[in-house]
């Protein structure tokens, strides 16, 4: 029987690597200005980093807030190159 796994930073649609891209070179962001960075829609935004954080590829501070920063970890700097 076949593993189901979490995909990987290399299987993940096109957002995951851009919105990976965009915080290895600006390391945290607000959500708000990381959205002003990409046209992807707001709500995939959240889902991806959402994803991200999950994956522990990022690191989300204060979560739900209007001061919600998205920093990036050591392990998303290696996924995005």
């Amino acid at each position: 029987m076949a593993r189901i796994t979490e995909p990987t930073v290399a299987q993940a649609n096109s957002s995951h690597k851009v919105i990976l891209g965009i915080l290895a070179q600006k390391k945290a962001l607000s959500l708000v200005e990381l959205m002003s960075f990409v046209d992807i829609p707001d709500g995939e935004v959240s889902a991806v980093v959402h994803d991200l954080e999950h994956q522990n590829l990022v690191k989300v501070t204060g979560a739900g807030t209007l001061d919600e920063i998205i920093a990036i970890r050591e392990q998303g700097l290696r996924a995005a190159r």
